[in-house]
């Protein structure tokens, strides 16, 4: 056996070591203090732990959620807006040039109205180009249809090209793509400008009110009729509801409000005369009570809601309407004036409620000496703000 002198050992395990990974020095420990075997040298290998090079941390930029839009619809007055549920955005039709007035003579009042679709959401306005459009209505009621989630719109159309011909009621529907006339539709209620609509989720139907004949077959007067939407086929149940008192009709503003499960009815130019339809009976409100213990018809002379709007805030449970005396909400006993809530004294203006910013959102119309209302507001149960 062949046995290693002490100088190869050395060697030997000198190479060895060098050849460890992570060992960066290979150190004599004297035989005295490594090795109680007296003229043999151990070689005592020290391991450097390697520190691993700090990487420093990118925190990712992300991506935009949207691109806020620059465009805006353009100035104008008696358009509508109703809130998608579903996807979450504003949804504006038509609309008036706003220095023209809605005659009540015949006339091709078409001709100076808007059939433009827009969406508003976080990233701002957006025209939706689609490939069916309901014409230039001279006036119409849209609301937003739970249950199928799809925008429905009831109006009044007058041939351009022939107004003494008279005019015609129709309707459409909007799925957030296209427009759909609804020709399977039965027993429409005669043309009419200036009612009122709103769906009813409770019982899945569309409720509406009053509106004024323009050209219709029947006659140029204020209705007070109530007409309900079922089943395909619009029903005039004005003979089978209960009337504590036949309501006033001229220019009604309508919400339903959704934690009571009732319509509110806003007569703007009868001293604000406030009525409730409950789907059976119109209850007439205008004994309720008040912070000064007067009659609500009293209280509400100073609110001036004609050409207004009203929505129902869900987050709150209030009615909100807002005209040219500013802003009021009713909470089904009271209304009572936001007189910090500032915003534009406007009429012939749009609202509705965006449940996915918790806040009131108004768009167009006109102050008291027919000037437009330029931008979008927001109000939010304290104030409005201009987006």
């Amino acid at each position: 056996m062949t046995r290693l002198s002490g100088a190869k050992l050395f060697w030997l395990i000198l190479l060895f070591a060098t050849t460890l990974p992570g060992c960066e020095e290979a150190h004599l420990v004297s035989e005295a203090a490594a090795s109680p075997t007296p003229g043999v040298q151990v070689m005592a290998i020290e391991r450097e732990t390697a520190v691993p090079t700090a990487i420093p941390s990118v925190t990712p930029t992300p991506e935009p959620l949207c691109v806020t839009s620059p465009m805006t619809p353009s100035s104008r007055a008696d358009h509508e807006m109703v809130y998608d549920q579903k996807r979450e955005k504003l949804i504006l039709f038509g609309g008036r040039e706003t220095d023209f007035s809605v005659p009540f003579v015949t006339s091709a009042a078409s001709s100076r109205h808007m059939n433009e679709t827009w969406e508003y959401d976080q990233c701002g306005w957006t025209l939706i180009k689609t490939i069916h459009s309901p014409p230039n209505l001279d006036d119409f009621d849209i609301v937003y249809d739970s249950a199928r989630n799809v925008t429905v719109l009831f109006g009044q159309y007058t041939p351009i090209d022939n107004a003494q011909t008279g005019s015609l009621s129709m309707m459409w529907e909007y799925d957030g793509q296209n427009w759909r006339q609804l020709t399977e539709i039965k027993g429409l209620p005669y043309p009419r400008i200036f009612s009122e609509m709103v769906f009813n989720p409770a019982s899945n139907q569309i409720v509406l009110f009053g509106g004024f004949s323009l050209f219709g077959p029947e006659w140029i007067d204020w209705h007070w009729e109530t007409w309900v939407l079922e089943n395909e086929k619009w029903h005039d149940i004005t003979d089978e509801i209960t009337y504590e008192y036949i309501p006033p009709r001229e220019f009604p503003i309508m919400v339903f409000d959704e934690h009571r499960n009732v319509t509110v009815l806003l007569i703007s130019t009868v001293n604000n005369f406030t009525i409730e339809f409950d789907g059976t009976a119109w209850d007439n409100m205008r004994d309720l009570p008040n912070s000064e213990n007067r009659p609500a018809l009293e209280f509400n002379r100073d609110m001036n809601m004609f050409g207004g709007d009203m929505v129902f805030d869900t987050n709150r449970g209030v009615v909100v309407a807002h005209g040219l005396s500013g802003t009021w909400e009713y909470d089904g006993t009271t209304w009572q004036e936001i007189e910090k809530a500032g915003g534009p004294k406007s009429q012939w203006h749009a609202m509705a409620y965006d449940a996915s910013r918790g806040a009131t959102v108004l768009f167009g119309g006109v102050d008291e000496e027919g000037k437009p209302i330029e931008g979008t507001w927001i109000y939010d149960g304290q104030m409005w703000v201009q987006d």
